[in-house]
């Protein structure tokens, strides 16, 4: 399975601060980062991304050793069992799947690693409890199941609060767009653009204490009766809340309230902020919307104005069209239901489904939904009755309404045209003055017209004379490569948001413009997932990209395109190169695999071997199978890597006893400003653990700007971006020029071929003992 960047690195945050402690303590953690989320100094924060990252959780922040070891597994796609347990731990956390159960858990500490290292290092730290854990605003919370874990588990006292709107009438106040801000007047991501209920309430939230929550209702602060922007004051207790609402000149609003005893009232459980994700606070109490429908041409973003399509919902389809705009408005469906959209000139019968099924979510209510009709480009092939090309083929096209001059194929026979997925294309045969028509697939690339069957079929009707039906095209008229029915929904991942105006007043287009493909090939002989293959994919905007797959099948990321373009998937097999399908990029397929079948490389039998003290579980997958085409076209059964990532700590550790014993390297920049970090820790007899420390801050300093004080020393990140590695000379057999020369040449043509981004070789470098070759990932 693959995992996006930022949950590998909260998952590794997680794993470098307890990964030797209980299941329970990783959940806690993991709870700690999300509660966090829009409260009290982290209300500007709206994803555990941005917690983990930048609120001082120490193993993201020093990388400590289990953190790279983490990164390092999650790199190299070797997982350990202890990591895979991490995840499925995390995992449904990060998700907002699991509400909170740690009663509010935001901040914790470890008491006896605390005292041990006041004793050893008192200057370091200078007392046993630190001072942030003597603040009055928090408590300790105690949680089963981590006793035997080395944590205290701390949260800030704070009030859950049960808000309700009247209006002046004492009436509920449904469907209100609210915004919660605190003294600082900074917006709240994950309290901004509440909706009140058909009661009046508002998604429950929690407030720290001494931060009054303010409340702005469709733009404007809510007044007490003095003017002021009117709050309410947490006080450590449940505050439930009535604000009555008055519109006249501005918002006028008197307060009733009342605190309870328990944390745990059970009002509402629409709880906003630390326990769910934005989107399902703000229509978590809808369950029917009302929305619109946009149709645009994938490639230009133009509105398809009056277009007849099908709409499916509750397995019925009806007809439906788009006024002069592209848009039909006033659309009601139920949360939780699907719909798909079929455009007219099929007849509702789905044969030329171009997959545009989405879901129906609370977030739909008063936006715009914007379906892109990718466009295809097609092939035309004239043949006559021996299958032979004929040269200049005069042919009209009809489409949309619209009938075209005269075009011409070229002197193969062929012609090339757009046109949109779903619609009908009518070909006019000049000379026969007959036509063929059938809809245009999302998979097609290529339609052969058997001109003696077209004149032997046709009737003296132009009318009639069309032998290639909607549904089933007849051998004059032959749509190839089609993809098979993809309309099965798919909940979008990225949501672009343009605010627009309309009649009907303030709604959102809710766009995804880039497709995130992912490609997964499967061994054709196991069934299993195929590591090691290069394939291709190639289209006319992005040309030919080659890529590797990894121990899951796929390249490790998606390729990113804009919607519409297709792409065509291409393998080797056999030294022949054969086209697996092809992809029209659809946003609606966004974290769905096209998967595909193929057969086993041969090189993957060559043996990728690692000297001693040399890490391996750093090396990709890929890494091998781009080595192993190079060792196939050298003519070697095995290559040995002699060295490949050496760590901060590492190289810091090795120049500090090289210096300490009175060796010293000559470095270039980088390398000088750590050496003189080192020499100026001994001289003031920091000790060598605090010097090495100060040193690795240094390099990881130069690692962000893409200075390296060695070509191997760079952090895990940095590493799995383009995977270093040394084939030393002697270890690998280069012990003559010829083979030197021989090896030099491979290698320069796979760095042309962009599969390598950077070669040294010790030809041209003789101080170089090695090949040495980066491999971008």
């Amino acid at each position: 399975m693959s995992y996006s960047k930022e949950f590998k690195i909260v998952v590794a945050t997680i794993y470098g601060e307890a990964d030797a402690s209980s299941v329970r303590s990783w959940e806690v953690i993991a709870h700690s980062m999300r509660n966090r989320i829009g409260f009290g100094n982290w209300t500007q924060y709206s994803t555990i991304y941005g917690i983990a990252t930048t609120t001082g959780y120490d193993a993201y922040t020093s990388k400590n050793i289990p953190y790279y070891e983490a990164m390092s597994q999650f790199n190299s796609g070797n997982i350990s069992s202890l990591l895979k347990k991490v995840i499925d731990t995390v995992l449904p956390i990060y998700e907002g799947k699991v509400k909170d159960d740690t009663n509010g858990v935001v901040s914790y500490w470890s008491p006896e690693a605390q005292k041990q290292l006041h004793r050893d290092k008192p200057k370091l730290y200078t007392t046993a409890v630190p001072d942030w854990v003597k603040d009055n605003k928090k408590e300790i919370v105690k949680i089963a199941g981590t006793e035997k874990d080395d944590f205290q588990w701390l949260r800030f006292k704070r009030s859950k609060m049960f808000v309700t709107l009247r209006d002046n009438k004492g009436l509920p106040m449904d469907g209100v767009s609210v915004d919660i801000r605190f003294a600082s007047g900074k917006k709240v991501p994950v309290l901004s653009n509440l909706k009140t209920n058909s009661k009046g309430q508002l998604p429950v939230f929690f407030a720290r204490i001494e931060m009054g929550a303010r409340f702005i209702v469709d733009g404007n602060y809510i007044k007490d009766k003095k003017g002021n922007n009117l709050k309410i004051l947490p006080t450590g207790k449940d505050i439930v809340a009535t604000i009555i609402v008055g519109t006249g000149n501005g918002f006028k609003s008197s307060l009733e309230k009342h605190e309870t005893e328990s944390e745990n009232t059970q009002v509402r459980n629409d709880t906003v902020g630390i326990n769910n994700t934005p989107k399902t606070n703000t229509a978590s109490n809808l369950e029917e919307v009302t929305f619109n429908i946009k149709l645009v041409e994938g490639d230009t973003g133009k509105p398809l104005p009056n277009t007849p399509y099908y709409f499916e919902y509750k397995n019925n389809i009806k007809p439906h069209k788009t006024d002069s705009s592209g848009i039909e408005s006033g659309i009601k469906a139920d949360v939780s239901q699907s719909i798909g959209v079929y455009l007219d000139d099929d007849g509702g019968k789905k044969k030329s489904i171009y997959s545009m099924a989405f879901p129906v979510t609370g977030d739909l209510n008063g936006q715009t939904k914007v379906l892109k009709v990718p466009v295809v480009t097609l092939q035309l092939k004239f043949v006559d009755k021996s299958k032979k090309p004929i040269p200049n083929y005069q042919f009209k096209t009809v489409y949309r309404g619209r009938t075209s001059e005269t075009k011409k194929a070229n002197a193969r026979g062929l012609a090339t045209v757009k046109a949109l997925a779903g619609q009908e294309l009518k070909i006019i045969h000049v000379v026969a003055n007959k036509f063929t028509r059938n809809i245009v697939t999302d998979g097609s690339t290529e339609w052969t017209f058997d001109t003696s069957k077209l004149i032997k079929d046709s009737s003296s009707s132009a009318s009639s004379a069309s032998n290639a039906s909607f549904n089933n095209p007849s051998s004059a008229q032959k749509p190839n490569d089609t993809k098979p029915n993809t309309s099965s929904p798919v909940d979008k991942s990225n949501v672009i948001r343009n605010d627009k105006i309309t009649q009907e007043g303030p709604t959102h287009e809710v766009k995804t413009d880039q497709a995130k493909i992912t490609i997964k090939f499967l061994d054709e002989a196991t069934d299993k997932p195929l590591s090691g293959l290069t394939y291709w994919t190639q289209s006319t905007k992005y040309g030919k990209n080659p890529a590797t797959t990894g121990s899951d099948g796929t390249r490790g990321h998606t390729h990113d395109s804009d919607v519409g373009i297709s792409i065509a998937v291409l393998v080797n097999e056999n030294g022949k190169e054969v086209k697996k399908g092809t992809i029209v990029a659809n946003s609606d397929k966004n974290g769905v695999a096209y998967v595909y079948k193929a057969k086993k490389p041969k090189h993957s039998n060559i043996k990728i071997s690692f000297s001693r003290n040399t890490k391996s579980t750093v090396v990709t997958e890929k890494t091998k199978t781009i080595l192993r085409e190079i060792a196939e076209k050298y003519g070697a059964k095995e290559l040995i890597i002699t060295s490949s990532l050496r760590t901060p700590e590492e190289q810091a550790s090795a120049m500090y006893d090289n210096i300490a014993g009175g060796k010293r390297i000559s470095y270039r920049t980088p390398g000088e400003i750590v050496t003189q970090v080192c020499e100026k820790g001994i001289k003031m007899k920091l000790g060598r653990e605090k010097t090495i420390q100060n040193m690795v801050s240094k390099i990881l300093e130069y690692d962000k700007k893409g200075q390296r004080v060695s070509k191997h020393c760079v952090s895990f990140e940095t590493y799995a971006k383009a995977n270093i590695i040394d084939l030393g000379i002697n270890s690998n057999g280069f012990n003559t020029y010829t083979k030197k020369e021989r090896f030099q040449r491979i290698c320069d043509e796979a760095e042309r071929q962009g599969k390598i981004s950077g070669f040294i070789s010790p030809l041209r470098d003789k101080a170089e003992p090695a090949f040495h070759l980066e491999i971008p990932q």
